[in-house]
């Protein structure tokens, strides 16, 4: 990728941005947020070619975006893949911290498929959100037992 950015801002072809884009995605292992995307490609191009290269990749369905908390996500998408996506974040609520988790995705294809068997609902990705309070703001209180 750096090899293709050497110089500073210069024009660039949409299949080179696409490229850059996906290069970027597929070395965050597939999933990053939005901001973090401009700013790494943002030194070498412009943002309206950034942009441009996103909204072309989401029609053509190769990446989609989502957001998680005041976060934009943007993520690979493959359409015909058999594998459900999965995207599992925690949220704090008091410090508005958000911390991506993985977890094992047989559980949720498992629901998925429940899901379809029930309400004939293919389901392509799934995005968990848990809210609550992390270790910093909670307060745990012991009891004695008696």
């Amino acid at each position: 990728m750096k090899s293709m950015l050497k110089n500073k801002k210069r024009r660039i072809k949409n299949r080179e941005i696409n490229n850059l884009i996906l290069q970027f995605l597929s070395s965050n292992s597939g999933v990053a947020k939005k901001k973090d995307l401009i700013e790494s490609l943002g030194k070498h191009v412009s943002l309206v070619t950034i942009y441009r290269g996103i909204n072309r990749l989401l029609r053509k369905g190769e990446i989609i975006s989502f957001q998680v908390g005041k976060d934009h996500y943007l993520a690979l998408f493959k359409k015909d893949s058999k594998k459900i996506l999965l995207f599992a974040f925690l949220i704090c609520e008091k410090c508005r911290n958000v911390y991506r988790l993985e977890l094992d995705k047989k559980d949720i294809e498992n629901i998925a498929q429940a899901i379809e068997a029930l309400y004939n609902f293919k389901s392509e990705f799934v995005i968990l959100e848990f809210r609550g309070i992390c270790n910093q703001f909670s307060v745990y209180t012991k009891t004695a037992v008696s």
